[in-house]
Parts: structure tokens; sequence; C-alpha cells
């Protein structure tokens, strides 16, 4: 059984001929990839460029940081709150000394979440020591008790073997 479709008769009264068929089909790919390249293009021209901006941004950053922090560090600037009232005049030292300053309060908490970074950072090095000093002392501890147990248990041995010889 051999079955025969004339494309010519399906396709031909909505494009006329087979060469409109054709020429249809070749826009709609070329068409098509002309869309998909300009989207890889496009994307590839970004990434390059946020790249670049990356990079120089960084260079500039790195080169000129060091001037600008030794320049705005001792340079006063008065203190505005959120209300527009002035609050006096400090310097950028002044304040990070200050704040710092404020942070390095132990204040111990109920929960972890409440801690500031100084209490955190106490607490980690106190358990850090305890559970040192913790290991030392059971070792030594344990150390000294069994030889005194077994120090107690011969002297009892013994005294058991001659009272009974």
């Amino acid at each position: 059984m051999e079955i025969k479709i004339d494309l010519n008769d399906l396709l031909g009264e909505e494009f006329g001929s087979m060469e409109n068929l054709a020429k249809s089909i070749e826009h709609q790919v070329i068409t098509t990839l002309t869309k998909e390249l300009a989207k890889g293009i496009k994307s590839r021209i970004d990434e390059t460029i946020a790249e670049i901006i990356h990079s120089k941004v960084k260079d500039f950053a790195e080169s000129k940081m060091p001037e600008l922090f030794e320049e705005i560090i001792d340079k006063p600037y008065e203190i505005v709150d959120s209300y527009g009232s002035k609050k006096g005049i400090t310097t950028m030292r002044n304040q990070l000394i200050k704040t710092l300053t404020e942070q390095m309060v132990y204040k111990p908490c109920s929960y972890n979440s409440e801690k500031n970074y100084f209490t955190k950072n106490i607490d980690k090095i106190v358990a850090e020591y305890t559970d040192a000093f913790k290991k030392d002392f059971n070792a030594k501890v344990n150390k000294d008790i069994v030889s005194e147990a077994f120090a107690y248990a011969y002297d009892k041995l013994q005294r058991v073997f001659r009272s009974h010889i």
C-alpha cells in the first residue's frame, strides 16, 4: 500500500505555489534565527560591558580609596538626624571610635540573636577556654581518681589476703 500526499493540493490554496511556500518558510526561518542571534549577541554585549565596568570600578577604587579615605577620615562634618536637627560637628574617625566603643559592651541576653558582635565573640572565647579547661581538668581528675582507686583497691586486697593467710 502506498500513500501519496500532494503538498501542492494541501498548501497550494493558502500559499499559491510551492515557491511562495518555500519563500514563506525561508522568511520565517531567517526571522527566527535573526531574533535568536540578536538576543545572544545582546546578552554577550551586556555581560562584557558589565565585566568591563566592574573591572574599571574595582581598579579605580583600589587606586583612589586610600587617598580618599585619608582625605575624609579627619574632615569635619555636621551630624543631622532623620528630622533635620543638627547634632554637632564630628569627624569620621571620632564617629567610628564612638560606634566601636558603644558596641564593645558585654550584654548577656537570653537569645543569641539579641547579642551584639562583641558579646558573641566574648562568649565564643570564654566557651573555647572553658572547654579546654574542662578537658584538661577531666583528664587530670580521671588520672588522679583512677590511680587513687587502684592504690586503694591494691591496699584493700593486700589487707584481705594478709588476714586470710
